[in-house]
């Protein structure tokens, strides 16, 4: 557990820098992404968990929450950090592919795309 058995948030939805991320696949773009979950996540062994809300026809929200395994990744190690945060992000987008229109972004989440040969 985190220190303090604290419980900490992440929105794993943004765009981030390029010199602070890695790159990882997200609809079919390799996308600049926040490792710091990851991070975490390995150094100190919490339950990673993916929390989204549905909304229902009478506009009132159904909250979700499904685990995310990694106990095949013990090791603290750049090449864990980036499988634990593609498996993130594949999850992500397993749910937005479940609804597209559930999901909103209000920036530009392709902003970093690395461009391959």
């Amino acid at each position: 557990m985190l220190d303090g058995n604290q419980t900490i948030c992440f929105l794993i939805d943004q765009s981030a820098n390029p010199d602070y991320s890695v790159y990882i696949n997200f609809f079919g773009q390799k996308v600049a992404t926040f490792s710091g979950p990851a991070k975490i996540a390995l150094r100190k062994r919490p339950g990673l968990i993916l929390a989204y809300g549905v909304r229902d026809d009478d506009y009132s929200y159904e909250i979700f929450f499904e685990n995310i395994n990694y106990d095949d990744l013990q090791e603290y190690n750049e090449e864990n950090v980036v499988r634990l945060t593609q498996r993130i992000q594949s999850k992500l987008e397993e749910v937005i592919r479940k609804d597209p229109g559930q999901w909103l972004w209000l920036h530009k989440r392709f902003k970093h795309i690395k461009q391959t040969a």
